[in-house]
């Protein structure tokens, strides 16, 4: 990709666009995106790229139903086009979406795909996402051997790829691997790292991922007090960037924490805020989950 400046009047380039994803400007990036995708010939690569893009950038904010679109439209210009890598990208971001909607099948076939091709490539930012998600994918399955082996491997290809907020990403999903083994202080080793690469990457995503489970770590040591307080300073940072799934997963932590510290007001009110949260989002595993474990 080009790295030249653009003529005075030029619209956005797709790298700006990125940057101001990765920086949480997701409403800017939307339009700058729409912007971009107008004006790229249809069919092409880089119209695929730029609705890839829209995905995620739909997706941070839990427009669930926008981001497939943009994902499998992606997908259908690549796959024309024999772009294997790009197809890959996309599947990779489109299982995210099947995950959370409980389609676990569907889930693991598209990110084993996607990480055939990463390996074929040896793509380390590809590969550390894949194994991420994989990781995440195999803790909810309930197999944390191997969610473990996933989650190592997604630290290391984060670390080859020089990218600080993608290895905070990664040592966030080795956490909360360790967490669910009740291996609390190696969680809590790597949320305290993910916290620094994530302020060395200026990540307020990562920072936010970073509360919630520094939150959940306190919650199972029996903290709850410190839980609310990690839950809700992740809540207002996510909340602030307009991503729903970590403000709804932050609110969900937040919900119970309260229940543990008799605070049926503002528990309610997280709780209410997760339910709406998970509903947008389609998250029907997340929400019965919730319910059963909180009622209502």
């Amino acid at each position: 990709m080009s790295e030249e400046t653009p003529p005075a009047g030029a619209g956005p380039s797709l790298a700006a666009i990125e940057a101001l994803a990765r920086r949480g400007e997701f409403d800017e990036a939307r339009r700058s995106g729409v912007q971009l995708l107008a004006a790229a010939r249809p069919g092409s690569i880089e119209a695929a790229e730029i609705e890839n893009l829209l995905g995620g950038i739909a997706f941070e904010q839990g427009k669930t139903d926008e981001a497939e679109a943009h994902f499998e439209q992606a997908i259908r210009t690549a796959r024309a086009l024999g772009h294997a890598v790009l197809v890959a990208r996309a599947a990779n971001n489109l299982a995210s979406i099947a995950h959370l909607r409980g389609k676990l099948t569907l889930a693991t076939s598209l990110y084993e795909s996607a990480l055939a091709v990463f390996e074929a490539i040896e793509s380390n930012p590809g590969e550390a996402q894949a194994c991420h998600n994989l990781a995440m994918l195999s803790r909810d399955a309930g197999n944390c051997e191997e969610a473990s082996g996933y989650a190592e491997r997604a630290v290391r290809a984060a670390r080859r790829s020089g990218d600080f907020a993608l290895e905070g990403l990664t040592l966030s999903g080795r956490a909360e691997t360790a967490l669910r083994r009740g291996a609390y202080e190696a969680a809590r080793a790597d949320v305290d790292q993910a916290r620094r690469l994530a302020r060395r990457a200026k990540d307020g995503l990562g920072l936010a991922e970073a509360s919630r489970l520094a939150g959940a770590i306190a919650l199972a040591q029996g903290n709850p007090a410190e839980a609310l307080r990690e839950a809700r300073l992740g809540y207002r940072r996510a909340s602030g960037y307009g991503a729903l799934q970590i403000a709804t997963e932050c609110a969900d932590l937040a919900a119970r924490s309260c229940r543990l510290l008799h605070r049926p007001g503002l528990g309610r009110r997280y709780y209410r805020t997760a339910i709406e949260g998970y509903r947008s989002l389609g998250a029907t595993p997340a929400l019965k989950r919730l319910t059963a474990t909180l009622g209502g």
